[in-house]
C-alpha cells in the first residue's frame, strides 16, 4: 500500500505532518493570532483614551455648576430689583399726578438747562452777528428782566403764612393708595369673619333649642300620653314666633 493511501486510511490529509501541521502554517497562524491581539489592544486603548478625553474632573464640574448657579442668582436679583424700582416709580408718578405736579426726571433737566446756558454764551461771544439777532437777544433779555421783576414783586407781596405753607408742603406718599387698599381689604375680611361667627352662634342656639324641644316632647305620662303642659307651651312658642315674623315683615 502506498504512503498516500496509508495517510488517507489513518485520517490524515496529504502534506500535513502530525503534531500541529507544517512549521510554515503554524507560524502563519501565530502571526494571525498576534495581529488579532494587537488590533484588540489598539481598540481598547483608543476607547480608553476617548473615555478619558470625554470625562470631566470633579473640581471642574463643581466649579462650572457653581458658576451657573451664581449667574442665575445674580440675574434673579437684578430682575427683582428692577421690578421693585419700576413699581416704586409708577407709584411716585401716579402720586405726583394726583397732587397736580409733574414728576421730575432726575439730573437730566439740570444738565439740559446748563447746556442751553452754555450755548447762549457761545452764541453771544461769536463775532459777525447781524443786528436782527442782536435785537432779538436784547428783547429776550428785557423780557427776562421784566419776568424777574414780576416774580420779585410777587415774592415780596406774598404773606409769610403763604411762604411757610409752600415750604411745609409734604412729599406725596407713593404707597398711599396701596395702603388704603390693604386697609379696605382687611376691614372686609374682618367683616366676613364677624358675620360667619354670628351665623355659627345663631345656628348653635337654634340647634340647642331644637334639642330641648324634642326632649320636652318626648316626655310621657304613665299611660304613655304626652304631657299637656309641654304641648301647650310648644304651641304658644310657635304662635309667638309667627306673630314676631309678621310684625317684622310689616
Amino acid at each position: 500500500m502506498s504512503e498516500k493511501h496509508q495517510q488517507h486510511r489513518h485520517g490524515r490529509r496529504p502534506g500535513l505532518v502530525s503534531g500541529g501541521g507544517t512549521p510554515h502554517r503554524r507560524k502563519r497562524e501565530e502571526e494571525d493570532d498576534g495581529a488579532v491581539d494587537d488590533g484588540k489592544r489598539r481598540s481598547l486603548s483608543s476607547q480608553a483614551k476617548r473615555r478619558r478625553q470625554a470625562a470631566v474632573s470633579l473640581a471642574s464640574f463643581s466649579t462650572k455648576k457653581g458658576h451657573d448657579r451664581a449667574l442665575r442668582e445674580y440675574k434673579r436679583r437684578k430682575e427683582t430689583k428692577f421690578q421693585k424700582n419700576a413699581t416704586l416709580l409708577r407709584g411716585y408718578k401716579k402720586a405726583m399726578k394726583k397732587e397736580g405736579y409733574d414728576a421730575g426726571r432726575g439730573a437730566s433737566r439740570k444738565r439740559r438747562d446748563n447746556n442751553d446756558n452754555d450755548n447762549r454764551e457761545d452764541e453771544g461771544g461769536e463775532g459777525g452777528v447781524d443786528d436782527h439777532d442782536g435785537g432779538n437777544r436784547a428783547a429776550s433779555s428785557s423780557n427776562e428782566v421784566d419776568a424777574r421783576a414780576t416774580s420779585a414783586s410777587t415774592t415780596t407781596t406774598t404773606t409769610p403764612a403763604e411762604r411757610s405753607s409752600r415750604k411745609k408742603r409734604h412729599k406725596a406718599d407713593p404707597l398711599h393708595r396701596a395702603r388704603k387698599e390693604a386697609e379696605r381689604r382687611g376691614e372686609e375680611r374682618l367683616e366676613v369673619i364677624h358675620r360667619r361667627e354670628k351665623r355659627e352662634e345663631g345656628e348653635g342656639k337654634r340647634q340647642h333649642e331644637r334639642k330641648a324641644r324634642a326632649k320636652k316632647m318626648m316626655q310621657r305620662t304613665r299611660r304613655g300620653q304626652p304631657l299637656i303642659k309641654n304641648v301647650i307651651g310648644d304651641l304658644l312658642a310657635k304662635i309667638k314666633t309667627e306673630v314676631g315674623k309678621g310684625e317684622s315683615a310689616a
